[in-house]
């Protein structure tokens, strides 16, 4: 012992970090995902979808871009890093990502990667190309948020009946390695009302479920039990005790 302290000690942290947060937004067409982006006044929206010029705010046109190109982006934001990076959509990135990994294979599709290996080529990739590149930006203080198209799939869970959960639109292993990778997923939907004839409608509110249920993906690590009604950055960002 040094101090009173054991070896081990010298190891130890206290104390929240300035990171970022690594956030995914899926949603249905039509749920407020460019809106939600266009409120983060420190923020640039990556746009692959064009859907963002609506809006009078920062945006980086990639419809065009490959992976390397979204790569040599990322390299020459970490040397000059400025806001938060809004990328809409996440399965154009996983599409740049696909795209690349049957370039390297040389397969013209992933499904033609031998044994099968296609799916587990891409995690690789977006493990150690993507997520890798945006960790070390998040580490630098700045938030990286990925808006996704979302679906319903079928959920067969050992210990749960076959039930539908809205899912983000990406196969089960890319699906897994996000999941574990963000600290937010949030599922963006408009609110429903029901009238008394039993019918249902989509109402103008926007609602952002952050807790998963049997019938939605989602999940965060700050703690939040309660859908976020009308979401936008600032507010989220206060509930979650980031800048």
């Amino acid at each position: 012992m040094a101090n009173g302290k054991p070896k081990w000690a010298q190891f130890e942290v206290q104390g929240k970090t300035n990171d970022g947060i690594r956030a995914i937004i899926t949603g249905e067409e039509g749920s407020g995902k460019t809106y939600l982006a266009s409120s983060d006044e420190k923020g640039r929206i990556l746009d692959a979808d064009d859907g963002a010029k609506f809006y009078d705010i920062p945006r980086i046109p990639m419809m065009d871009w490959d992976a390397t190109d979204l790569y040599d982006f990322l390299d020459a934001f970490m040397k000059e890093p400025i806001g938060n990076l809004h990328f809409d959509t996440l399965t154009s990135i996983v599409r740049m990502v696909t795209a690349e990994v049957c370039k390297k294979e040389k397969v013209t599709e992933l499904r033609k990667v031998p044994w099968g290996g296609g799916q587990d080529a891409l995690v690789d990739e977006l493990l150690k190309q993507l997520l890798n590149r945006f960790d070390k930006i998040i580490r630098m203080g700045h938030h990286i948020i990925i808006y996704g198209h979302s679906r319903t799939n079928v959920v067969k869970d050992p210990t749960l009946p076959e039930h539908h959960q809205v899912q983000a639109r990406l196969h089960q292993k890319s699906q897994d390695l996000i999941a574990e990778w963000c600290d937010l997923w949030g599922n963006l939907s408009l609110q429903k009302s029901h009238d008394g004839d039993g019918g249902v409608t989509k109402t103008q509110t926007r609602v952002m479920h952050v807790t998963e249920s049997a019938d939605i993906k989602a999940k965060n690590r700050f703690g939040l039990k309660e859908p976020i009604i009308d979401p936008s950055w600032p507010k989220i960002f206060e509930l979650l005790g980031v800048k």
